[in-house]
């Protein structure tokens, strides 16, 4: 068994997780990291919670050393299921072989309002992108608009948001359909 170093975990023999890693090299760039688990034991009140939340979900946290941008992640990894009318529905495989494959799924990116335009939430999705590469992990999305992070900017769609994550180098998981994309490298183009 190969012994990994990764900075800021202790040397072990047992494998460690893609998400550690992940999280490692993102703390290591200087970002935050907030989990919901540690949130809800923590006894703050839930309206100060900052992991990034979605319905009834909150997701393991990057948060920029400005605080002007989060990007929520899990390893729940997404993939298209057809039904019996012939429609594809995105689906979300188990976090047991999620973790197996190193699957990540970004959950959202948020910036602060008066930090919109200057290029921060590309900043820190080329952070992301890199620690990725260097942990080992496989980035897909579902590009979602969140809406409760955005009703005062009522630009941004879903439709620009895939465009964003597609300038960032994702493109469709399948061919068609934009509900689940997936990073590709610049030799997977």
């Amino acid at each position: 068994m190969r012994i990994l170093k990764i900075a800021g975990i202790p040397d072990t023999q047992e494998p460690v997780s893609v998400i550690a890693k992940l999280r490692s090299v993102m703390e290591s760039k200087g970002y935050e990291v907030v989990s919901p688990r540690d949130e809800r034991r923590s006894g703050i009140p839930e309206e100060e919670y900052r992991a990034i939340e979605d319905g009834n979900s909150r997701y393991l946290t990057f948060i920029s050393s400005d605080g002007n941008v989060r990007i929520g992640v899990t390893v729940i990894a997404l993939y298209y299921h057809e039904n019996n009318f012939g429609d594809k529905r995105v689906w979300q495989a188990d976090y047991e072989s999620a973790m197996h494959e190193g699957e990540v799924t970004v959950t959202g990116i948020t910036t602060k309002p008066e930090a919109r335009g200057q290029g921060l939430a590309s900043n820190a999705m080329d952070d992301l992108v890199k620690a990725a590469k260097v942990s080992g992990a496989k980035l897909y999305a579902e590009p979602v608009v969140m809406s409760h992070y955005t009703e005062d900017a009522p630009h941004l769609d879903r439709k620009g948001l895939v465009d964003w994550y597609k300038r960032k180098g994702f493109d469709q998981l399948e061919e068609g359909y934009d509900d689940i994309i997936t990073y590709k490298s610049e030799e997977e183009q």
